[in-house]
């Protein structure tokens, strides 16, 4: 008996939501990094964005904690069986897993800082810059000095 598309996408979207709900029954029990860094390393990671419109450092940990908590239960349900080739990942990975659920960096990236020597254009043409900048910001700064004391009146 074959299932319509329909019955198909209807199953798989239950099977997700499924196994959302047992992932975020086991959130609870993920270990997760606490310093920012490494919070932001590890989203880098599993290929997430590393902080959405509104979010705080408590929930951009709350939101790795769920990544880590579905792939989790996404690797046990696969490994029962009980997920088939249809189903896609529950959440994009940019990365591979280990066994224990770890990730294991693909490729750790060496970066180099080096210096050249600036042409003496390039350095009269910031000094001017600059020169300009913090002249105006001492104006404005002065300005707001003697509005405060009551001497100038905005207009």
């Amino acid at each position: 008996l074959e299932l319509t598309q329909d019955s198909l996408a209807a199953q798989q979207s239950h099977r997700l939501l499924l196994l959302d709900i047992e992932a975020r029954k086991r959130a609870a029990n993920v270990d997760v990094p606490t310093l920012p860094n490494d919070v932001r390393d590890a989203l880098r990671q599993w290929g997430e964005p590393i902080r959405l419109f509104g979010e705080d450092l408590a929930a951009i940990r709350d939101r790795l904690r769920m990544v880590m908590a579905r792939w989790e239960v996404w690797k046990e349900q696969q490994e029962k069986g009980l997920v088939d080739e249809q189903m896609q990942l529950p959440m994009p990975m940019q990365t591979s897993v280990s066994a224990e659920g770890g990730l294991a960096a693909v490729a750790e990236e060496i970066t180099e800082t080096t210096y050249t020597h600036a042409s003496q254009e390039l350095i009269d043409a910031r000094k001017f810059m600059c020169e300009y900048s913090l002249g105006r910001s001492r104006s404005r700064l002065e300005k707001e000095r003697q509005q405060r004391r009551g001497m100038v009146r905005w207009t």
